[in-house]
């Protein structure tokens, strides 16, 4: 088998992409081409073919830097789980195997792809993953909700009627009322404020064609909450969220998934993946579970062993505790100019 690295438009690797039924949100061309021309980083298609010329296996790869100039091939930055794509596991080892040799020739300090693949690169595991099976009738998922901790809350707060959910339905749902959530957010948690030009980009090639939406949820009048889903494949992806303290008062967060979940599942999707939870981040990996979500590893391929401990350095509590204090505009200028060596 023979290794190519092929633009994402190559009309080859779209319809390898589109034909393959495990394929995702994330492994969309619409996708890694928001994060590329967000944070101006070279991305392509690196696929295996057979014997015919078929592509049997492959994933989107971005190639970053990091703050010393270092240059990675990561599959894909900013995004929770990207599977390798094909149907045969001799083929998905071959790709990785003569992807990290190809990346060794070429200099790459590191290469890593967010799915567990068996072969010679290193199994890191990094977190958990959520994901809900849904059914065509959205009251048999809502019984496998938690009693005490979902369901029954959630009863209490429909029955009041106090929170209404409406569907972003042009750019500035997003980039505006989403937006202005998201930076008070990130502020509130004390981590840099992705740039705005990502939700535009977002809302240009994904939203805007049908392969995502925002919901918002309002509450006397106010938006409290906002949440961003991705929807390509059979499974809706929950990607992004936002709310002020009136919303966690009010329980507006109860309301918004529980909308997104009836809607996926009278949409004919299969399943609802609620996104990547740190293993020391207990109370956000209880609420994910609490929806009846199973929990799974998530164990990402390397050519270099992850870190053991998770605990942040002395320069990340210090860069939270500024930005927890700092005025919104300085936290987007932080994400501005530090957001893309995150990756």
């Amino acid at each position: 088998m023979s290794l190519d690295l092929l633009a994402l438009n190559d009309s080859a690797w779209t319809s390898f992409v589109r034909d393959t039924p495990a394929s995702t949100a994330f492994h969309t061309p619409a996708w890694a081409g928001v994060i590329a021309d967000t944070y101006r980083f070279r991305t392509f298609g690196a696929a295996v073919r057979d014997g015919t010329g078929r592509i049997v296996a492959g994933v989107p790869v971005a190639e970053v830097r990091t703050l010393r100039g270092a240059r990675k091939w990561v599959a894909l930055p900013f995004t929770d789980t990207c599977a390798v794509l094909g149907s045969v596991e001799p083929a998905k080892r071959e790709l990785l195997n003569t992807l990290a040799a190809r990346a060794s020739a070429e200099v790459i300090s590191v290469v890593e792809v967010r799915d567990h693949v068996d072969c010679r690169l290193i199994q890191n595991p990094v977190a958990v993953q959520h994901v809900l099976r849904l059914d065509a009738d959205p009251e048999a998922v809502r019984s496998g909700f938690h009693g005490s901790q979902i369901r029954r809350p959630l009863r209490k707060v429909l029955e009041e009627g106090a929170i209404s959910i409406r569907i972003g339905t042009e750019a500035s749902d997003l980039t505006s009322v989403f937006y202005k959530l998201h930076a008070q957010t990130r502020v509130r948690l004390g981590v840099p404020v992705q740039p705005l030009r990502f939700f535009r980009l977002l809302w240009d090639r994904m939203l805007a064609t049908g392969q995502g939406h925002v919901l918002i949820a309002s509450a006397g009048g106010r938006d409290v909450a906002a949440a961003v889903f991705l929807t390509t494949g059979d499974t809706v992806i929950y990607k992004y969220g936002a709310s002020d303290e009136d919303a966690r008062r009010r329980r507006a967060n109860l309301v918004l998934f529980w909308h997104a979940i009836r809607t996926a599942s009278l949409g004919g999707w299969r399943s609802f993946d609620f996104g990547r939870s740190d293993f020391d981040n207990a109370g956000l990996r209880a609420f994910k579970s609490n929806w009846g979500a199973e929990e799974r590893p998530l164990v990402y391929a390397s050519t270099r062993a992850a870190a053991t401990d998770s605990a942040p350095s002395a320069g990340e509590r210090l860069m939270a505790s500024a930005i927890k204090r700092a005025p919104v505009a300085l936290a987007r200028g932080v994400g501005y100019a530090l957001y893309k060596y995150a990756a």
